[in-house]
């Protein structure tokens, strides 16, 4: 893979840093027990909720997935629909496109940010593969849903 040059501008740093935090939480999440993350979606789901319809509704759409799981290899699914959102946030926040072309190789990308990031953390995903993700899934993004939240507490110190 070409990397561009060294000396970044301030929106690809900017967005390197983005892809840092929100992959990590990401990955520490992956990482949290089936029960862990229940917890913490109903958690979450309540948070959210400003009635009792709406409580119902969120946990229902929480819990109806994890009654009709299917057994077999486990799917990427949360992690990649991270990666899509990550991208659309890079996109929309620090307008640097989602994927590059042959022409443009000297720039930075959505797509070559997060690959950038993921080895770091374990995820041995290539660019080609974060872009066919993109390709794949890029339709379903939904960048204001969580990644602002996330960030501005992080940036604030404030832990979920």
């Amino acid at each position: 893979m070409h990397n561009p040059a060294p000396d970044m501008d301030p929106a690809a740093e900017a967005a390197f840093e983005d892809a840092r935090i929100v992959l990590a939480v990401v990955r520490e999440w992956e990482l949290m027990s089936e029960e862990g993350q229940i917890t913490r979606q109903i958690d979450a789901a309540l948070w959210l909720s400003r009635s009792d319809d709406d409580r119902r509704h969120h946990l229902r759409q929480l819990l109806l997935p994890k009654l009709s799981k299917r057994p077999g290899a486990p799917r990427k699914t949360a992690r990649d629909q991270a990666i899509v959102d990550l991208i659309a946030y890079i996109q929309h926040r620090h307008e640097i496109n989602p994927t590059r072309n042959r022409e443009t190789r000297d720039r930075w990308s959505g797509c070559a940010i997060v690959s950038q990031v993921l080895p770091a953390l374990g995820v041995d995903l290539k660019e080609v593969g974060v872009a066919e993700v993109w390709r794949q899934m890029g339709h379903q993004a939904k960048p204001d849903q969580w990644i602002p939240l996330l960030l501005g507490n992080r940036q604030t110190g404030v832990r979920e």
